[in-house]
């Protein structure tokens, strides 16, 4: 299906398992004033298909639903593939909801379906969960066995917060994730001084599985958590950056 609206990205949501390529630049503004204007953009769940952005950019997005899980443009993914495309947020919106918020994907649930994110970035506004897992690509992963692939993308130029797990790519991963030649110009802030924070990755809660992070750079303005942010990641535990392959940067 070829996209070249905001009518036809918002149908999204009637096929879930189909492929989608966009034919030019697409401003959500005008769309979400007349159809959502309290809460923004209404999140695709449980999408399985393939988005290629082809080069171009979608602006203008917005969600504000402070009590709701799974929030982004797709709170949440099953499997498939988001390539080369970006979000922009308006420098005086947010990406809101109370747990697993992501620019892209808010969650990740078990699934055994390989999921890749590939040539995406997400730029300006604030990402925000008002408690768990906030993170300028994903929020919260937590795939069944296979590995969910992040790999040539950038944030920058916006504030990411959450209570627990905030990082300038990906919140938490609470399973196996591969980050590759990815970087973060974004603000990262947890809300709570015992959790985690960090300049890629907020944080991992599953010490058995395998998590990568490769040639990859945090390039934050601030990371503010007083107990231990990091550029990369900080893990739940004790240990410093398990998993982390020691070429990261």
């Amino acid at each position: 299906y070829l996209i070249t609206s905001a009518t036809e990205l918002n149908e999204i949501r009637n096929n879930l398992d189909a492929h989608y390529k966009l034919m030019n630049n697409i401003d959500l503004t005008d769309w979400i004033t007349e159809n959502s204007p309290i809460e923004g953009w209404e999140p695709i769940n449980e999408f399985k298909g393939v988005l290629d952005g082809n080069g171009f950019v979608i602006s203008g997005l917005w969600i504000e639903k402070p009590e709701a899980e799974n929030i982004g443009f797709f709170g949440s993914i099953t499997g498939g593939v988001i390539k080369r495309t970006g979000i922009i947020i308006p420098d005086d919106k947010k990406i809101e909801g109370n747990n697993n918020v992501g620019g892209f994907v808010g969650h990740t649930p078990y699934t055994t379906a390989e999921i890749s994110i590939d040539e995406c970035f997400v730029a300006g506004g604030t990402i925000e969960a008002k408690s768990s897992a906030a993170g300028g690509i994903l929020g919260y992963t937590s795939t069944n066995s296979v590995t969910v692939n992040i790999r040539n993308c950038y944030t920058a130029n916006s504030t990411v917060i959450s209570v627990d797990g905030t990082g300038g790519i990906v919140g938490t991963a609470y399973r196996n994730i591969n980050i590759e030649n990815c970087y973060s110009t974004n603000t990262i802030i947890s809300a709570n001084n015992d959790k985690a924070a960090g300049g890629i990755a907020g944080g991992f809660n599953d010490a058995k599985d395998s998590y990568t992070i490769k040639n990859s750079i945090a390039l934050n303005p601030s990371i503010a958590w007083s107990k231990g942010s990091g550029r990369r990641c900080h893990p739940h535990s004790d240990r410093q950056d398990p998993y982390i392959d020691r070429k990261s940067v």
